[in-house]
């Protein structure tokens, strides 16, 4: 493929284009179909998915496309779409040539060399493991009714004509398995969700052993009444949750967009103390490991807030030319042809002490959260959060009272990471780009009966 990407590069050049820079993905991908303790459908796939951009003075346009067979046609795509594209006053060209990079490991060539079969057995083992706890506790029906397996193999260039050439693979790997149990005329369900870059078989049964026996917490849950708690999040759900209210903010081109309420608060104190925020592509076990990102930039371990103190903006190599500043070795595309974005690489949230559990036991009248849908809602332009809880227990004077569904977190995360900050917990969960741990919040706005 390099040869037809340097070809692409070349016309591009001849054609009288100022700039041009070829993102290339390629991938084959495994993936397995879960339904009723079983697998029942298994396929394999092979892609390839291209970004190619251009410009033209200050002209910038791109294409996509997923295949290179005929050059003198994208490139004559390329040149149309890049002229009669609008001028960006703000465009500085591609990144030159680097020669640092970030030494991170990003591929597992064991996870990725597996059989059908192997893979088969994983799984099944995995479920069986599911159930596990729950059939030694005597429920009268445990199936896992749904589930989806994904391994793949990617392969990334990137190639610009300022000199740029990069190149990574990368072994994502994604279970997500729903487990149903019965007793009593009662039933509950437990999800299990992995996503790492590697595939690690104790972790997934200690995973699958863990989630199942939770599963047996939520027989007959209902709403609580509408008031104000405490709440201890479970490691994924706090990922989930700043994923989408808190993270976009430290963006450079949401701060430049005035879509970011941390705007000039760069140096100041905006969370609690308790609170260190890394952006952090050397965990390699996490999805986000890259060591360089979406334009080459070579990336780095930093503090985006530190001890509460807003401390780094993450930029792309665009943002960084408009404000002056370094590339932060941030830029992240949505597809290969997307003009890359501001983002983290891993959001790691730094851990403290403490766990869930105990926590849990601290609690004079709270929630303890396990899962949420919803959190998608939420607003990062404002820090505003909304989230409903489908898993979730009452708990008094650290005594489990019910199992809670159908509630509605609210509230700001900047006053949940702040003022309502209890306690950061050390139970550290990779799950995705994401790194967190438990966190325990008090007067917590929710929505019930």
């Amino acid at each position: 493929m390099l040869s037809l990407v340097e070809e692409v590069v070349r016309k591009g050049i001849s054609r009288g284009l100022s700039e041009v820079e070829v993102y290339a993905v390629k991938s084959t991908t495994w993936q397995f179909t879960i339904s009723h303790d079983k697998v029942i459908e298994v396929s394999y796939r092979e892609d390839q998915d291209l970004g190619i951009r251009g410009s033209m003075g200050k002209k910038v346009g791109g294409l996509r496309t997923n295949s290179l067979e005929n050059t003198e046609l994208i490139v004559d795509r390329l040149v149309s779409i890049v002229k009669s594209s609008p001028e960006d006053p703000y465009w500085s060209g591609f990144p030159p040539r680097q020669e640092k990079l970030n030494p991170v490991k990003t591929f597992d060539e064991k996870a990725v060399s597996r059989s059908v079969e192997e893979y088969v057995e994983i799984l099944k083992y995995i479920m069986d493991k599911f159930k596990e706890v729950p059939v030694l506790r005597g429920v009268e029906r445990a199936v896992v009714t749904e589930g989806l397996f994904t391994i793949s193999k990617v392969e990334v260039t990137i190639l610009n004509s300022s000199g740029m050439l990069r190149q990574a693979n990368y072994s994502p790997v994604t279970l997500w398995l729903e487990l149903s149990v019965e007793k009593g005329g009662l039933s509950a369900d437990k999800g299990l969700v992995y996503s790492r870059s590697v595939l690690d078989e104790r972790l997934l049964e200690k995973t699958a052993l863990v989630e199942g026996e939770r599963a047996l917490l939520f027989f007959d849950s209902k709403p609580v009444e509408s008031g104000t708690y405490d709440i201890v999040l479970e490691p994924s759900v706090v990922g989930e949750v700043l994923l989408y209210s808190l993270a976009p903010a430290f963006s450079a081109l949401n701060i430049l967009e005035n879509r970011s309420p941390v705007k000039d608060k760069l140096g100041q104190e905006i969370l609690s103390d308790k609170i260190t925020i890394l952006d952090d592509p050397s965990v390699e076990t996490a999805t986000g490991a890259r060591p360089f990102d979406d334009e080459g930039v070579a990336t780095s371990t930093k503090p985006v807030v530190e001890r509460g103190v807003f401390k780094t903006i993450l930029h792309s190599y665009y943002t960084s030319r408009r404000m002056n500043a370094e590339p932060t070795g941030n830029g992240i595309r949505s597809h290969p042809a997307s003009q890359p974005i501001p983002s983290f690489t891993n959001f790691v949230v730094k851990p403290g002490k403490g766990s869930l559990e105990e926590f849990a036991k601290d609690v004079r009248r709270g929630i303890v959260v396990y899962e949420v849908i919803g959190h998608w809602m939420s607003d990062p332009t404002t820090g505003s959060i909304k989230a409903t809880v489908t898993h979730g227990l009452l708990v008094e004077n650290g005594e489990v009272v019910k199992p809670v569904k159908g509630v509605v977190l609210g509230g700001s995360v900047y006053e949940w990471l702040s003022r309502n900050l209890v306690e950061v917990g050390g139970d550290t969960k990779v799950v995705g780009d994401v790194v967190t741990s438990s966190l325990w919040i008090s007067n917590v706005k929710v929505a019930g009966k």
